[in-house]
């Protein structure tokens, strides 16, 4: 039938004599065979300057599979891919050729330069046109084709790439294994995507530059961002779209955007072709600015709804409006949006909100978190930083399992209005609401005078920390008044931090102070009302270089250094061209030579002391034949501990020297914690424990590969960490 209306379409701009029907160009006419085997590159584009000779027309491609190289459209110009049809992307990087001026255009995307003859090979292309329709319901196949020189030392041609456009229209088309992002579009203007499907690849549709956009019945299922919009993209409407993503759904810079009737569903359905991660990490990360105005929206399983963090005086501007959001199965971090104090977010508003997580995390959870999307916030449901106006109307947050955790966190907020608002809170837990910094606040649309507290008590998350490094004061307080705000105060070193929080009458509740620090050390006090607790900041132990018998190994810029109560500090530079062991076996490691036996265990605690969270990063236990001899040695196993991907163990299943296996890649990640890997002849498995004591297991894998003695130690890639209580036991030989 949609072929038939297509015909019908173009019968009505004709009439029906044979004449009139010679704006229609059929690819079989000029010599593509569409067998899947001949390269039918010459054929399509001589079809497409036939078409375009002709003052413009429709290039028919009707049922067959067309091996291609590019495909290169013009102006005023319909490609038409019938029922039954595919252009398939050739694997050979030659037939993909980039003309000026696109080849002196090189990008960074932060993977490294990336030359433009490399960055805008497409399978099908386009540039400086007008008046192009590209229609399905035919399918674009981008074939997964890898080049060792594009992004990511990895990513292949674009599947379909557009430059400088207007009057663009996609409809009914299916793109599946993009060799990059799926729909590249930039500088384009007067775009109108409909009924368009995305299957693998990286980004479902990429805008850059892009303005006065509409997107319509789509069904995005990609291994990169669904949708996403540079600061340059303005216009944006986006309806009745579904989504699955092993990233972002939305990642939005745009200007002025209406995101209506959305289906978000996680995890992924295609997994990130590098990171190999399934996570849906946000239905919309970013820095939307203008009006983004989002209604009408369904997320499940996303880890977090909201990731929006401004950083320049966009924000002044902005206005965000979130309507009719039902998000169930959230993962651990809570919706986040946060700007400069000095350019504060214009204006957040969310109505008819229910935001339901996971749960399941205690406050020691949140320790050396970072703030990241893939971190343990303090806070499980909404944090807001730094806001002119933040309305909160028939808002609900809850959670699957019980969460220790404050429900919403608000602070540099000068108008907060609350009406409406209901969150879980588990028995002990602490207050749902607290609030600092607040200048005027409404809640129910009554002004609220703060009820009386009394402090009952102070604990701290620990005793004993070094310069710099995060705790958490627990004050105990009771309200003494009617429900409602009071307001509490924690002292350290002569600087005081005062938050607000809700109480019912009577109630008695601990409030966590997070995120408290020293910069000196030596004996400090905490204090709270009238008590006292003494914390003791311990200097940092003089660093030096690895030392016997321990020995220093890197591949990657870094630093490796040992203190002098045996623990260890590991830097990994590099580039994120360079991500993932299974991709490229670059490390730094403090080890010690073939130390673990046929029957051993190695344990270490592990601290993320620079609160890193990039998504690339890795940092655990690394047992190898030899260390010093990456991509080539055997027996080769790691346990990971990654602030993206939780605790993970990967291995050399074949012996070749290069990891190709592992566990999945979705958990989360406890700082500090302990590693564990223990080995039985060939036998291995690998263990996370929050406390040293209780062990969770990993995974477990045979590799016959592996060596009589085993070196062992520890390593960071594209990561840093702390690495402390470092100990080798084998039950035979000595340790």
């Amino acid at each position: 039938m949609k072929c038939f209306r297509y015909l019908m379409t173009i019968l009505a701009f004709s009439a029906v004599s044979h004449a009139q029907m010679s704006g229609v160009f059929n690819v079989g006419e000029y010599g593509a065979k569409g067998d899947g085997a001949t390269l039918d590159t010459t054929a399509l584009n001589a079809t497409v300057d036939a078409c375009s000779k002709a003052g413009g027309g429709t290039v028919y491609v009707p049922a067959g599979t067309y091996l291609t190289g590019t495909v290169l459209l013009k102006s005023n110009m319909t490609l038409w891919l019938a029922s039954g049809a595919t252009l398939l992307g050739s694997k050979n990087l030659a037939d993909y050729p980039v003309s000026a001026p696109w080849t002196r255009r090189s990008v960074d995307w932060g993977y490294g330069v990336i030359e433009g003859y490399n960055w805008y090979k497409a399978l099908v292309r386009a540039e400086n046109v007008e008046n192009v329709t590209i229609l399905g319901p035919g399918v674009i196949d981008g074939n997964n084709v890898f080049n060792p020189e594009g992004e990511e030392q990895l990513r292949g041609p674009h599947a379909v790439s557009i430059d400088h456009c207007s009057n663009l229209k996609i409809r009914d088309l299916t793109i599946k294994n993009g060799s990059n992002w799926n729909l590249r579009l930039s500088n384009c203007e007067g775009v109108n995507i409909d009924g368009y499907s995305a299957m693998g690849g990286w980004d479902g549709i990429n805008l850059s530059g892009v303005k006065d956009v509409t997107i319509s019945n789509c069904r995005l299922f990609t291994g990169d961002d669904s949708i996403a919009a540079d600061e340059n993209t303005k216009n944006l409407s986006v309806t009745n779209c579904l989504m699955s993503s092993s990233a972002n759904a939305f990642r939005f810079a745009a200007e002025n955007s209406v995101i209506s009737n959305i289906l978000i569903l996680g995890p992924g359905r295609f997994e990130h072709r590098t990171s190999r991660k399934l996570t849906t990490e946000s239905g919309v990360q970013g820095s939307p600015h203008g009006n983004f105005v989002m209604s009408n929206v369904s997320m499940i399983n996303v880890r977090s709804p909201f990731w929006l963090e401004y950083s320049d005086d966009r924000a002044s501007s902005t206005h965000i409006s979130i309507n009719n959001l039902t998000a169930t199965g959230l993962g651990r971090t809570p919706f986040v949006i946060y700007s400069d104090p000095a350019h504060p977010l214009k204006s957040l508003v969310l109505n008819n909100v229910r935001m339901d997580s996971i749960g399941g995390v205690s406050p020691t959870d949140s320790y050396q978190q970072g703030m990241s999307p893939y971190s343990i916030l303090p806070w499980y449901g909404l944090y807001a930083d730094a806001v002119e106006e933040l309305q909160l109307h028939d808002v609900s947050l809850g959670f699957e399992q019980n969460d220790s955790r404050p429900a919403m966190y608000l602070n540099n907020v000068a108008t907060l209005k609350l009406d409406g608002f209901e969150a879980d809170r588990a028995e002990g837990a602490a207050p749902s609401i607290l609030l600092s910094r607040i200048r005027h606040i409404t809640i129910d649309r009554q002004v609220q005078p703060l009820m009386p507290l009394e402090v009952e008590g102070l604990g701290l998350g620990a005793k004993d920390i070094t310069p710099h490094q995060s705790f958490q004061a627990q004050v105990t307080v009771r309200n003494l008044g009617r429900e409602g705000l009071g307001e509490v105060s924690a002292q350290m070193n002569g600087q005081t931090r005062t938050m607000e929080v809700w109480l019912k009458a009577g109630e008695t509740a601990t409030v966590p102070f997070t995120g408290m620090v020293s910069d000196s050390s030596g004996e400090q006090t905490v204090q709270a009302g009238k008590f006292a607790q003494k914390l003791f900041v311990r200097p940092i132990p003089p660093a030096h270089p690895v030392s016997a018998p321990f020995l220093a190994f890197k591949n990657v810029e870094g630093e490796v250094q040992q203190f002098d109560d045996g623990s260890f500090y590991l830097n990994a530079a590099g580039n994120l061209a360079q991500c993932c062991l299974y991709r490229a076996d670059m490390y730094v490691s403090a080890y010690r030579k073939g130390i673990l036996q046929r029957n051993g265990s190695v344990i270490t605690k592990i601290d993320n002391p620079d609160l890193r969270s990039a998504w690339a990063g890795e940092a655990g236990i690394i047992i190898r034949n030899d260390i010093a001899d990456p991509s080539h040695s055997g027996g080769y196993l790691v346990l990971n501990a990654s602030p993206a991907s939780g605790y993970f163990m990967q291995w050399d299943a074949t012996g070749s020297g290069k990891v190709n296996g592992r566990t999945p890649l979705d958990g989360y990640t406890y700082w500090p914690g302990w590693l564990k890997v223990e080995r039985e002849d060939a036998h291995f498995r690998g263990y996370y424990s929050k406390d040293g004591e209780t062990w969770v297991k990993v995974g477990e894998v045979d590799l016959p590969s592996a060596s009589e003695q085993l070196d062992a130690g520890v390593f960071a890639h594209l990561s840093s960490a702390h690495f402390s209580e470092l100990k080798v036991e084998n039950s035979r030989a000595e340790k």
